[in-house]
C-alpha cells in the first residue's frame, strides 16, 4: 500500500501520474472527491470492484452501493440513456451547491459485477477538475464508493486510514491525501431513469 500527498488546488503531475498507473493496473485508489473520501477503481475492473467490496468488509451485492465518476456529459453518454429531458434535469441539478447523483437507465457496457441484475446506473459528473482530468485520462467511468469499513463513518484523516490498513490483509493500493474532506454528507441522490424526476436522498 502506498501513501502519497496531493494539492488539490494545483495537483502535482507526479502524483496524477501515478494515480493513473495504478487505476489503469487494475488497482484500487483511496481518493478526495466533492464530498467524503471514496475508494475507486477502473469500472471495467471486475477483480478490483470486488477488492473494493473486500476492503469495506462487506458481501459483494452488485452496483448498489457504487456510483460511477464520470469526466463529461459526453462520457455518460457512452454508459448510459440520455434523452433531451433528462440532459436537461440533470444540467439543472449540477448548478446546486451541493453535489448530486443522478440514476440513469445503462446500456450494459460496463464490468459484469456492475451491471449483473441491474437496469439503471448511478453516475455523478464531479465539480472537482482534478477527478475529471483523472477520469478522463483513465478512458472510462471510476467506480466511487465511501472509504469506510462497512456500518462505521467514512475516514476523514488519511494519515489515521493509511496506519490502520498499514498490517491488514486486504487494503486499498494506493491512498491519495489531499487534506480534509469538503464535505461529510454523500451527494443528493436523485432518479432520473423513469418518466419522473424522483429525489431519493437530499
Amino acid at each position: 500500500m502506498k501513501y502519497l500527498k496531493l494539492n488539490l488546488k494545483n495537483p502535482e503531475q507526479e502524483v496524477l501520474e501515478e494515480i493513473l498507473l495504478f487505476l489503469k493496473k487494475g488497482k484500487v485508489v483511496a481518493l478526495p472527491t466533492d464530498t467524503i473520501y471514496g475508494l475507486s477503481c477502473l469500472a471495467t475492473s471486475s477483480a478490483a470492484i470486488k477488492k473494493i467490496a473486500a476492503i469495506k468488509n462487506r458481501p459483494f451485492n452488485g452496483a448498489r452501493h457504487y456510483l460511477m465518476l464520470v469526466s463529461s456529459v459526453t462520457q455518460a453518454k457512452k454508459y448510459v440513456f440520455i434523452n433531451n429531458r433528462r440532459n436537461e434535469t440533470w444540467s439543472r441539478l449540477r448548478k446546486k451547491r451541493r453535489p448530486v447523483t443522478v440514476m440513469l437507465p445503462s446500456r450494459k457496457l460496463l464490468s459484469r459485477e456492475l451491471e449483473a441484475n441491474r437496469e439503471v446506473l448511478s453516475l455523478r459528473l464531479p465539480a472537482s477538475d482534478f477527478l475529471r482530468k483523472i477520469v478522463k485520462l483513465s478512458g472510462v467511468p471510476l467506480v466511487s464508493t465511501s472509504f469506510n469499513l462497512h456500518g462505521q463513518n467514512p475516514f476523514s484523516d488519511m494519515t489515521a486510514a493509511y496506519i490502520f490498513f498499514k498490517n491488514k490483509s486486504v487494503k486499498p493500493d494506493l491512498i491519495i491525501d489531499g487534506g480534509l474532506p469538503r464535505s461529510i454528507k454523500p451527494s443528493s441522490l436523485v432518479d432520473l431513469s423513469g418518466d419522473k424526476e424522483v429525489i431519493l436522498r437530499k
